[in-house]
């Protein structure tokens, strides 16, 4: 009976390679998926845009400015972080492209730190923009609305 040969340097480099995509591959995954918390920890403050689109009325536009020190703006971050959602993976000032008799409501929470935007979300009422979208306004607006 032969003894099997051993790998040639050609496969272990390779196989080494592998290795090496697999590891910064995992790393990358990682250093997405804490983004979004490290964002938001960082931020000291938001800016807050509703805008209701209708299609027998105006356009209602409300703005406002949360601090570090209103329990709103605590809740919105503490929810975010909370999430599975990725920083990279959530629209950044999507297209307002609405088709006639739309009835939609965007919100816009731009986290701020030193005035400086370091995070930028938008949620719709109809969840078009991503998956669970609706609930995570909901969500949102409740607390904005408390």
């Amino acid at each position: 009976m032969q003894k099997p040969s051993a790998p040639s340097p050609r496969l272990r480099r390779t196989l080494w390679a592998g290795l090496l995509v697999l590891v910064l591959g995992l790393a990358l995954f990682w250093w997405l998926r804490v983004d979004l918390r490290t964002s938001l920890a960082r931020s000291d403050g938001a800016w807050v845009r509703t805008e209701t689109y209708s299609s027998i009325r105006e356009p209602e536009i409300t703005t406002a400015e949360l601090v570090l020190e209103d329990p709103a703006y605590r809740a919105l971050v503490d929810l975010f972080a909370a999430q599975s959602y990725r920083k990279v993976l959530l629209p950044q000032n999507p297209s307002h492209d609405l088709t006639g008799g739309a009835n939609v409501t965007f919100l816009t929470l731009d986290f701020t730190a030193g005035g400086v935007r370091t995070f930028s979300l938008t949620l719709t009422s109809d969840g078009t923009l991503q998956a669970d979208g609706q609930a995570l306004f909901e969500q949102a607006m409740a607390i904005l609305q408390s």
